[in-house]
């Protein structure tokens, strides 16, 4: 039985194939980039500024930073873009670019670009974090993350379980003394539902097709796991 799934099939479609240069696997906090980076697509192939066909460059992303953000490179190993707020000033200031668009050069040295042939930059207008804690109960928190999935898939940081990756295509639901951390992992999601009586939310991971079910994982809903999520307005 499939799940009554709240997600468009084609977006989901979209990000079971987007491919990523296994490089980025390697890079530190790989995971946040990655799922604020396919949320973010989602949300421009919706509007129609990209085609199906097309995602957004995590490369640009951590040039960005780099060049404006410098304390982060210093805080985070070089890369920054440990929490989604890191996010936030980047995209709405500077955009960011296609990924078959990506900038040939070197932010430290701008002389080697034409600024008058520059590709199309995207940029947010206002990114919101959604906390736990600050919802009574995970109901109710559950309840506005299944309202807002309805208007796109999310980033959400999730609790790093050990066990999550190898569940394949059996909802995982970890017993509370097995929840070891506060959302030191990030996924997107792209679906909630019911199968076989069960609530549940299914996410696209960030390590690739090798987790879960060919890189999808399904999470049993009221289990605490998910900690925070993000909406982004374009």
């Amino acid at each position: 039985t499939n799940p009554s799934f709240l997600c468009k099939d084609f977006l989901k479609k979209i990000l079971r194939t987007a491919s990523f240069p296994g490089r980025e696997v390697q890079i530190p906090v790989f995971c946040v980039r990655t799922s604020f980076k396919r949320h973010f697509t989602t949300l421009l192939i919706q509007r129609g500024d990209l085609t199906e066909d097309e995602e957004l460059s995590i490369e640009e992303l951590i040039q960005l930073i780099r060049l404006h953000l410098p304390h982060l490179c210093e805080m985070y190993g070089g890369y920054g873009m440990y929490e989604f707020n890191d996010c936030e000033r980047i995209l709405k200031d500077y955009g960011t670019v296609r990924e078959r668009d990506k900038l040939r050069y070197d932010f430290e040295n701008p002389k080697v670009y034409d600024p008058d042939n520059l590709p199309q930059r995207f940029q947010i207008k206002k990114m919101t974090t959604f906390f736990r804690e600050d919802f009574a109960t995970t109901h109710m928190f559950e309840k506005e993350l299944a309202r807002q999935l309805k208007i796109s898939p999310l980033a959400c940081a999730v609790r790093a379980v050990p066990g999550y990756h190898a569940c394949g295509s059996e909802v995982f639901a970890p017993p509370p003394r097995k929840l070891l951390s506060n959302g030191d992992h990030v996924m997107l999601l792209v679906a909630y539902g019911r199968l076989k009586g069960r609530r549940l939310f299914e996410f696209q991971d960030s390590n690739g097709l090798w987790v879960g079910s060919r890189g999808f994982v399904k999470f049993a809903a009221g289990s605490n796991l998910i900690t925070e999520f993000l909406v982004i307005d374009v």
